[in-house]
C-alpha cells in the first residue's frame, strides 16, 4: 500500500511540473492503432477537428520522427493504419476506391510532418511520392505478412 501511494505521488508531482512548462505528456494509449475499420477511421476523422486532440495527435505522431521525410511518411502511416484499411483507398480515388487525400487524417499527416524542425519546409511531392507508394504497395506487404504467419505456425 506504501509503494502505491508512492507512486500516485510521484505521477502527481510529475504531472504538475510538466503543466508548468507547458508540456503535456503525450498517453501512450491516446487512440488505439493502427485504424483496422472504416468506422474507426470515421471516428478518428471526427475526433481530430478537435484542436485539443488534434495537438495531441501531433505531439504523438511527430515521436516517429525518421531522417527524411519518406521514412517519417512510411513510419506514421504503418503507425496509424491497418494494410487493410488502406488497400480500400488510393491518394486520388484510382481504380474505383476511396479518396485518401480528402480525409483528416492525411492533411494531420502533413501537418505532423511539418512540425518537425528539420521537415518543415518540405513540399507536398516529398510526402506524397512516399504516401502514395506506401498505399499502392499495401497489398503485397498484406500478403507478405500474412505468408509469413502462416510459416510460423506450420
Amino acid at each position: 500500500m506504501y509503494r502505491l501511494e508512492n507512486v500516485v505521488s510521484d505521477q502527481q508531482k510529475i504531472n504538475n511540473s510538466s503543466t508548468k512548462n507547458n508540456y503535456h505528456p503525450v498517453d501512450e494509449i491516446i487512440y488505439k492503432f493502427p485504424l483496422t475499420s472504416l468506422d474507426e477511421l470515421n471516428i478518428f476523422g471526427e475526433k481530430i477537428m478537435d484542436n485539443d486532440f488534434r495537438q495531441k495527435m501531433i505531439t504523438f505522431l511527430v515521436r516517429l520522427e525518421r531522417t527524411t521525410v519518406s521514412d517519417m511518411t512510411r513510419q506514421i502511416m504503418s503507425k496509424v493504419f491497418h494494410n487493410n484499411l488502406l488497400s480500400k483507398f488510393s491518394y486520388s480515388g484510382q481504380k474505383k476506391k476511396m479518396i485518401f487525400s480528402t480525409l483528416n487524417s492525411c492533411a494531420l499527416i502533413f501537418e505532423t510532418i511539418r512540425t518537425v524542425q528539420n521537415h518543415k519546409n518540405c513540399i507536398d511531392q516529398e510526402i506524397l511520392k512516399p504516401m502514395k507508394f506506401y498505399m499502392a504497395s499495401v497489398k503485397f506487404r498484406e500478403e507478405k505478412k500474412q505468408n509469413k504467419n502462416n510459416n510460423l505456425i506450420s
